[in-house]
């Protein structure tokens, strides 16, 4: 609307109220006062309008209004209705940009004719338009007035979005024609060492470790918590990197699927979106199968990191993978995934370790008893060590006894020090330990089995005599009952067999762990009378049996 011709304004607004006028007043049984009154309105009406300056401000406020488009989409989507009508065979197959253009060139010249009668397109006019040649109907269209309201620069924004959408269309096929290769990357953040110098011991295991998933394809690396196997898993990585294509690293906190579900950066490399309709099930199997088009040798780590019981499902299905190596991180022995013990450190990796972190001076001959006390478990030797060195005045003749009298949570023992790992955690020894050490999550069953196991000593515990200890006349049913809980603690990694899977062992750290928990407890071994009584029994016998 034209805010600066308040004539002609005033004349629409006069003929759409007279309108309105009309239709009030040829409602049927309209009394004569209501007739009255709609006339007073008009008039009224009228003389308001009268006022120029009153007209141009009511002008300025009114707006188009397209819902819940913008101006130019809705100027766009009018345009579009348009061009799709005048393809109607009525227009003769002709250019649809042409008589677009006279279409509008002859509007615009009937709106400045004087004569009010002349201002308008009427189907005959429209017919006199199609009647001529298309020579004739180039010459009716006004190419200043097609420049002015900018027709030629929209069909060229219209040609243009034509072309990116066949180029988007083209590139949709030949992505499902062809698998996306991934060269070179790191499709989650993996754990890289900072200094792998600083990092001693197991470089004959890792050129096997290298050997046997070149020849296998995967392989389960496992022994006790703390023992170090993300650490070696790290030091690998460092040597063996660029040996792989695509690496992945997944820390396993709950499940393999969720790890991966929720695996952000996983995700974006992949060019994934996932959606939250679907179960995280078939999100799993919808990267899997996205996983298996990328490219030939990569190599997938999984860390797994509590001893939850893992759907083996899960782990099959990454074992699955076609073009992928995997190693398994796990404090269980998992039998059916080429199960790799990986060893305890030497003595010189266990002192170059302890010497990294601690650089007060000690006894060598009390630090060997220290690491045959704690078997030599990579985390403690760290947390000792680090303990030492901010400490002022501690020793390890003072943690060593502590451990070995259980009094590692002495408030002496409570100084924090940092871990150095991802999340950089500050921790203090006794309480880190006991995390790392953790049975919660066990049965109950496994769980009393295990701190029963914690009363003895931590090796050489011959199966035989557990089953025994009962009386001769339980052997059957304490058989199954033992040797079953065995293989569950085991199968998690709490328990390793020795002596030709005669005899067991639990580990020193964890055993200790263990009675720090009971000693907590109200009553804490009185579960354990008829263990002691039974054994009273068994030792009385063997009395028995010596005597003439």
């Amino acid at each position: 609307m034209d805010i600066g011709a308040p004539v002609i304004n005033r004349e629409i607004l006069k003929s759409e109220s007279n309108k309105i006028r009309q239709a009030k007043l040829n409602r049927i049984n309209i009394t004569l006062t209501k007739k009255k009154e709609i006339n007073e309105s008009y008039k009224a009406m009228c003389e308001l309008i009268s006022d120029d300056a009153l007209l141009v401000g009511f002008c300025r406020c009114v707006h188009w209004e397209f819902g819940e488009l913008t101006t130019e989409e809705a100027i766009y989507a009018l345009r579009q209705e348009i061009l799709v009508l005048l393809t109607d065979k009525v227009f003769g197959n002709r250019s649809v940009e042409i008589i677009f253009r006279v279409l509008l060139s002859e509007i615009n010249r009937c709106s400045q004719e004087t004569d009010a009668s002349l201002r308008s397109v009427d189907k005959t006019d429209l017919q006199k338009l199609l009647d001529l040649t298309d020579a004739e109907i180039q010459e009716r269209i006004d190419p200043k007035f097609i420049r002015l309201i900018g027709i030629e620069l929209e069909e060229i924004k219209d040609r243009i979005k034509n072309v990116e959408l066949v180029q988007e269309n083209h590139e949709a096929a030949l992505k499902n024609l062809k698998p996306r290769i991934l060269e070179s990357t790191d499709l989650s953040l993996v754990p890289y060492l900072i200094n792998v110098d600083n990092v001693f011991g197991w470089q004959n295991e890792i050129k096997e470790v290298f050997d046997l998933i070149a020849d296998k394809k995967f392989i389960s690396i496992h022994n006790f918590g703390g023992v170090g196997k993300t650490t070696f898993a790290k030091k690998f990585l460092a040597q063996y990197r660029d040996h792989y294509n695509n690496v992945i690293w997944l820390n396993v906190e709950n499940s393999v699927s969720e790890s991966i579900v929720l695996n952000t950066p996983l995700q974006k490399n992949l060019h994934i979106n996932l959606s939250k309709e679907t179960t995280v099930i078939e999100q799993f199997n919808m990267i899997l199968n996205e996983l298996d088009k990328t490219g030939e040798n990569n190599l997938i780590i999984l860390d797994i990191q509590k001893n939850h019981d893992q759907k083996f499902s899960e782990i099959n299905r990454i074992l699955s993978l076609r073009n992928w190596k995997k190693i398994v991180l796990t404090r269980s022995n998992l039998k059916n995934l080429n199960p790799y013990l990986l060893p305890n450190l030497n003595y010189e990796s266990a002192y170059n370790l302890f010497k990294l972190h601690c650089s007060k001076e000690f006894d060598e001959t009390l630090f060997r008893e220290f690491l045959e006390f704690i078997e030599y478990n990579t985390l403690t030797i760290e947390l000792v060590s680090k303990t030492i060195e901010n400490s002022y005045d501690l020793t390890l003749e003072f943690i060593y006894d502590a451990l070995k009298t259980q009094n590692l949570n002495s408030n002496l023992l409570k100084i924090d020090i940092d871990l150095n790992d991802e999340e950089n955690r500050v921790v203090a020894i006794f309480d880190f330990i006991l995390q790392s050490f953790s049975i919660e999550n066990l049965e109950n069953k496994e769980k009393y089995f295990l701190q029963y196991l914690a009363l003895l000593p931590p090796s050489d515990i011959v199966i035989e005599d557990l089953i025994l200890i009962c009386g001769r006349e339980f052997y059957d049913g304490n058989k199954l009952s033992y040797l079953n809980s065995i293989n569950a603690l085991e199968k998690k990694g709490l328990l390793q067999y020795e002596n030709n899977k005669k005899s067991i062992r639990i580990h020193k750290i964890l055993q200790e762990t263990i009675l720090y928990r009971l000693r907590n407890e109200n009553s804490p071994f009185v579960g354990f009378i008829y263990y002691i009584t039974w054994l009273s029994h068994r030792l009385a016998e063997g009395y028995n049996m010596l005597l003439p």
